[in-house]
């Protein structure tokens, strides 16, 4: 049986351009990944305020044949992953720009440079929309690592509670301590007054 596990070597959540079919226009933070599975680099998209904007593809090298041939790319299947990865970086530098150009069905991302005259579009990628069993596992463990992050939380309060509690209990012993002392010394101010009186 093959091997399917995935391997992300890109996640970083950046404020994309939505270009909508009616013409609207909008800004997301979107997670955007880049993992190796087998022979095949998955790209991802998504939005982790709704659940329903979740686009993914998983790019072979027959996919990427196609995608050279329709792109005119000079790169091959090897170094495609490196450009990829590439563009994002410079995307991250400003020194490229992306763009989400999304349908019915696919969000094509669009890395583009812009001259004076024109942009310039270097590559574009086709994602489908994640199958439902994928969103809802991401959902899951979404909802764990929350409740893993409450738990983690309560934890801590109760500890600095623990901690708090015992700092009032040797604030307490200490200014009984100071109660002590102030009785000792009045008490030691009025026998010597009563002595020097008496003398």
């Amino acid at each position: 049986m093959a091997n399917n596990k995935k391997v992300c070597i890109y996640n970083k959540r950046y404020v994309l351009p939505i270009h909508y079919r009616n013409n609207n226009i909008e800004e997301r933070f979107l997670n955007v990944t880049v993992s190796n599975v087998n022979d095949t680099v998955e790209i991802k998209i998504r939005d982790p305020a709704e659940y329903s904007f979740n686009y993914s593809e998983e790019i072979d090298v027959n996919k990427f044949e196609v995608m050279k041939n329709s792109q005119s790319l000079d790169i091959n299947f090897d170094e495609f992953k490196y450009n990829l990865l590439d563009m994002l970086q410079q995307f991250d530098r400003k020194e490229m720009f992306l763009k989400c150009l999304v349908s019915a069905e696919t969000c094509t991302l669009v890395f583009y440079g812009k001259s004076k005259i024109k942009s310039i579009v270097y590559l574009t990628v086709d994602l489908h929309m994640t199958n439902q069993k994928e969103i809802f596992e991401e959902l899951i463990a979404a909802l764990n690592n929350i409740q893993e992050s409450n738990d983690r939380l309560k934890k801590q309060v109760s500890q600095l509670k623990k901690s708090t509690g015992e700092k009032d209990r040797q604030i307490q012993e200490m200014n009984s301590e100071i109660l002590k002392l102030n009785t000792y010394f009045y008490t030691f101010q009025a026998n010597r007054r009563y002595i020097e009186y008496t003398s």
